[in-house]
């Protein structure tokens, strides 16, 4: 039997588990990274959706209290854009990120119409195009630079045939006459 000579090195076992940690490291670094980069993804959408809700809000009512249309656009953008600014971001949104029109609710679509008041899209987004993109931490290291983030809201206006006809009120309603 040749016996074959085996340096020690080869054999030695020693700091094996350091080289394991290091990866373990690594490994919970690129984890913690990408997480980071979704949370904020997230954050941004939640912020751009409370914005979206806000504007729609504030467009629609300003439209139904008699203001036209480019009126209530720039109500909604002031209330909007002092949402944002908040969150430090600012100029996000623009008018033509809303729109007034009609809302279907049986079929879930909005057709755009400027003649009408009875409901408002408004369109949130962080975009490339617009120089507003959301950027990125630890995702550049693999060449994403930044995000798009879109976030949408409809509000409709809605009143009842009971409010249009007679009288209506949250109480009793009394009323009396001196008539004979």
């Amino acid at each position: 039997m040749k016996i074959q000579y085996v340096p020690r090195i080869a054999k030695d076992e020693d700091g094996s588990m350091t080289v394991f940690g290091l990866f373990m490291i690594i490994t919970c670094v690129i984890v913690g990274g990408l997480a980071m980069d979704f949370m904020n993804g997230v954050k941004t959408k939640t912020e751009l959706q409370v914005a979206a809700d806000s504007v729609a809000h504030a467009a629609l009512m300003a439209r139904n209290y008699g203001k036209n249309e480019d009126e209530a656009k720039q109500v909604g953008l002031a209330v909007g854009n002092m949402i944002l600014s908040r969150s430090g971001i600012s100029d996000t949104l623009i008018a033509d990120d809303i729109e007034f029109g009609d809302w279907d609710a049986a079929a879930q679509v909005f057709e755009a119409d400027p003649s009408q008041d009875g409901a408002v899209l408004v369109s949130a987004q962080r975009l490339a195009d617009r120089n507003t993109a959301l950027a990125t931490g630890f995702l550049r290291f693999i060449g994403l630079y930044n995000f798009d983030v879109r976030s949408q809201s409809v509000f409709e206006t809605y009143i009842p045939t009971c409010t249009r006809e007679g009288f209506f009120a949250e109480d009793r309603v009394d009323v009396q006459s001196n008539n004979n």
